[in-house]
């Protein structure tokens, strides 16, 4: 099983009356918190040792037994902590933005079906291999601005290619980000929100929203039967629907 994860921080300032609006909160269903995770996350996560984490670049998730390192993320952290005019960094740089450039272009062969799956994990056997070499001599260079970042890269390698070994998993955690647009864009328009109970509000608001986009569903529509249950008393409906 893929468990997808992105991450959005969270806002809770103390505002004045007239400024007091309501953000959204940073739990998601498809977020964790930008501390340690605690105990509680295995609830959430699941089994360790049958869960595959599809995470952005975040070393706190490192502790898991099965991860998978988004590859958008990796081919953006290449561009941005790579990023100087010193020729030796560039050369290298664009040597690994190629090979991740590549890696997509297999995959999207794969998911096609324009390959088979074994030629498929062929040609990123051997794309793999080039990416660590590749690493490696970074890790050698003597140039400390490749040697800090390369060698991070190198420590984590087999994890960007999680997907090349198990089938059904994605190289990138994009439904992840998805999820998170609309709390992403909310938060940006607002302010904060003055207390951990009001940022609840607005989390739950957000998963509702979410999870009714999913199914296709109306949001609106659940929440008015929701709180008509609560007025008499009664149990709100299923937020999925039912198989």
């Amino acid at each position: 099983m893929q468990t997808e994860i992105d991450e959005l921080k969270s806002q809770v300032n103390r505002l004045t009356p007239q400024n007091s609006s309501v953000p959204p909160s940073t739990q998601h269903p498809h977020t964790r918190p930008t501390t340690k995770p605690k105990p509680k996350s295995r609830k959430l996560l699941g089994d360790p040792l049958k869960v595959i984490i599809n995470y952005d670049r975040a070393k706190r998730y490192w502790q898991a037994k099965q991860l998978q390192r988004c590859g958008a993320h990796l081919k953006r952290d290449l561009q941005s902590r790579i990023d100087h005019h010193d020729h030796q960094v560039k050369r290298l740089r664009d040597e690994l933005k190629r090979r991740v450039e590549s890696m997509f272009l297999i995959w999207y062969n794969y998911r096609s079906n324009s390959i088979a799956w074994k030629t498929f994990q062929s040609q990123m056997r051997h794309l793999r291999k080039s990416v660590n070499s590749l690493l490696l001599h970074g890790v050698y260079s003597g140039n400390q601005r490749l040697i800090r970042t390369c060698r991070e890269l190198y420590n984590s390698r087999k994890w960007p290619w999680t997907f090349t070994e198990v089938e059904g998993i994605e190289p990138t955690n994009n439904a992840a980000e998805q999820a998170l647009r609309l709390a992403v864009i909310y938060r940006k328009l607002w302010f904060g929100t003055q207390s951990e109970k009001r940022s609840r509000f607005v989390e739950r608001m957000l998963i509702v929203s979410e999870i009714s986009r999913l199914q296709k569903r109306s949001a609106y529509q659940w929440i008015t039967v929701a709180v008509e249950a609560s007025l008499h008393e009664q149990q709100a409906p299923s937020l999925f629907n039912k198989p």
